[in-house]
């Protein structure tokens, strides 16, 4: 099944299990994005199974505050080291090392950078260790967002549909 919303909100994300959450129970666990509503619903219907926050997506949201590639300064240095630790590590006993020693360090430094990742990596820090705790598990969904990629460049040739009855028609045609 499918659900097409206006956004992708709590409600939506309850409307959507409501159609497919049964076909879901039989999941071993979950692989999903930050989205906070998504994270908040998928816990509400599905408490008994792991869900697995993909890491690739951290990554690129801590991109955002310091370079990956040409890093250049000390700090920018250390501070990829340590968030490559925290998201990579098979080790989650060191992971969550690195995790403390950034939280404590964040106070102690005062530095904006510190305090940003931390922030970005304290959000739902549990479901991004998920992968330790359940061996079957990964750490990305890079598989599903590359499947995901592949559809969205199908839907981007469609300008929009002037009648439901055709989502049904394009949405077989593009899984096709």
């Amino acid at each position: 099944g499918y659900q097409v919303s206006q956004k992708e909100d709590e409600a939506g994300w309850i409307k959507l299990l409501g159609q497919v959450g049964n076909c879901l129970r039989g999941a071993k666990g979950f692989y999903i994005d930050g989205q906070l509503d998504l994270v908040s619903v998928m816990k509400a219907h599905f408490p008994d199974k792991p869900i697995q926050l993909c890491v690739f997506h951290k990554e690129l949201r801590i991109g955002q505050i310091i370079p990956l590639v040409h890093v250049r300064t000390e700090e920018d240095r250390w501070l990829k080291k340590v968030f490559e630790i925290i998201l990579y590590d098979d080790n989650e006993i060191r992971a969550l090392r690195y995790f403390l020693k950034l939280k404590l360090l964040k106070t102690v430094n005062r530095s904006k950078k510190q305090q940003q990742i931390y922030g970005i990596l304290n959000r739902n820090f549990a479901l991004l260790m998920t992968h330790h705790r359940y061996p079957g598990m990964h750490r990305t969904n890079n598989v599903l967002e590359g499947f995901n990629g592949n559809i969205s460049q199908k839907f981007s040739v469609m300008r929009g549909l002037k009648k439901a009855k055709n989502i049904d028609r394009y949405v077989k045609l593009v899984l096709l």
